[in-house]
């Protein structure tokens, strides 16, 4: 004979960790926005303000407008790519020659930098979440 016991609150115990993962990944994501545009060269603040998310490919081209400050990428598209994919584009023209090492402000290779800091992000926001359930 084979007896299984469930826990009634199983489900209930899923969804909170379902949520936890989605918090993580979120705050991930915004940090990584704020750190590209953070260490990205600031002159008139164009490039840094071209920054954009897509979330599984959508939207397939910049919808905001690049200006003068450093700005934020749209936090719902950020939060539609947990369980996809999330890229971070940049619109403006010279972005790769930023990323090059043209600007003093910045060495090169600084865009890849910040994207392996990715897992330090979820890390960070991970041990948070642990704290909250302590």
């Amino acid at each position: 004979m084979i007896k299984a016991k469930f826990d009634p609150k199983a489900f209930e115990k899923v969804n909170f960790t379902m949520k936890q993962v989605r918090r993580v990944i979120f705050a991930s994501h915004l940090d990584l926005d704020r750190e590209l545009r953070n260490r990205n060269p600031f002159d008139t603040g164009f490039s840094a303000s071209s920054w954009w998310a897509m979330a599984n490919g959508s939207p397939a081209s910049h919808t905001g407008k690049a200006g003068g400050g450093r700005g934020s990428a749209d936090p719902q598209t950020m939060m539609a790519s947990i369980g996809g994919t999330l890229t971070m584009a940049n619109s403006a023209v010279y972005i790769k020659r930023l990323n090059e090492g043209y600007s003093p402000q910045a060495p090169a290779g600084w865009i890849n930098a910040v994207a392996n800091m990715y897992q330090d992000f979820i890390a960070l926001h991970t041990a948070q979440e642990r704290g909250k359930g302590a």
